[in-house]
């Protein structure tokens, strides 16, 4: 179901970008600017690869705060730093609970079609990425933490200066442990509101 949810919003952000392509809804651009301005979001989470196949564990929600620089009318830097909580399920082993959350810390380049402020956008950055699953046995509990580089990329769709709706592709490229887990990613939704 956490898939349907992704695709559906997903697929929202790619025809409001088709809607904001027309000529009648352009507006008139902004300056470019150097303003920098806050911002608070929450995110679905869904766990995708071994995250969810062999740990097990559950979509889940987070909550992030980014800063956000513009370089010029289409083009910005964005630091932000998530915390998400994935949903409790059952580990391959059928004999334990699984549970993993992870914190990021992401720098990213974003490019907007029309303007800053308005209008479908694309983005990528890197980052590091601090995960912990745990699984909880009848008599004991085992946790792994690990913490490592990871990549973001995405695209989102600025209602308005302060709203925007976003989805992107999360990988943990450095955090493996073979004897552990073999990748941390997950795919999130997320809505971003920017005082």
């Amino acid at each position: 179901m956490s898939r349907v949810i992704c695709a559906c919003l997903f697929a929202g952000l790619v025809a409001g970008a088709a809607l904001d392509a027309a000529p009648a809804r352009r507006k008139q651009s902004r300056k470019p600017t150097d303003e920098f301005r806050f911002g608070v979001g929450v995110q679905i989470v869904s766990p995708i690869g071994t995250l969810n196949t062999w740990h097990g564990v559950k979509t889940g929600f987070g909550a992030s705060i980014l800063g956000e620089m513009a370089l010029n009318n289409n083009m910005g830097l964005r630091a932000r730093a998530d915390y998400n909580v994935f949903g409790e399920g059952t580990y391959i082993t059928d004999t334990a609970k699984s549970k993993a959350n992870a914190m990021t810390a992401f720098a990213d380049f974003i490019y907007s079609f029309s303007s800053r402020d308005e209008g479908f956008y694309v983005f990528g950055g890197f980052g590091m990425v601090g995960g912990k699953i745990e699984h909880k046995y009848p008599s004991r509990t085992t946790s792994f933490n690990a913490n490592g580089l990871g990549y973001t990329f995405g695209a989102g769709y600025n209602i308005d200066k302060n709203m925007g709706l976003e989805a992107s592709l999360v990988q943990a490229a450095g955090i493996v442990d073979e004897a552990i887990f073999s990748d941390f990613n997950w795919m999130q939704v997320s809505f971003k509101y920017r005082f």
